[in-house]
C-alpha cells in the first residue's frame, strides 16, 4: 500500500533485520522491541513473529499507545484488549 512506510525493523536476530531492511528499503534497525515501539517514525506496529513472543511484542505497543496488528490465541487477544482500552481512557 503506498501510503504507508515501513519505517523500521527488529528481530532477536539481527541479521535477520538487516537483511529485511536491506531487501525492503526499511530506514532503521532497531535492536529490542522497546526501541521499535518507541521510534518516532512507527505509528503502526505489526507483529509478524512466531507465537510465543507475541504477547510481550503486543504489550510493549499497548503500552507506547501504537496501533497493532496481531494475529493471536483469543484468550490472550482478549486480555490484550481490555488492556489497550485501559489504557485509552
Amino acid at each position: 500500500m503506498p501510503q504507508y512506510e515501513m519505517a523500521a525493523v527488529y528481530s532477536q536476530r539481527r541479521d535477520a533485520a538487516q537483511s529485511a531492511a536491506d531487501t525492503f528499503g526499511i530506514r532503521h534497525v532497531v535492536g529490542s522491541i522497546d526501541e521499535l515501539v518507541r521510534h518516532p517514525d512507527v505509528d503502526i506496529v505489526l507483529v509478524l513473529t512466531t507465537g510465543p513472543q507475541h504477547e510481550e511484542a503486543v504489550r510493549a505497543a499497548i503500552a507506547a499507545v501504537k496501533t497493532v496488528y496481531c494475529m493471536l490465541n483469543l484468550r490472550v487477544g482478549y486480555f490484550l484488549l481490555l488492556s489497550a482500552e485501559w489504557i485509552g481512557n
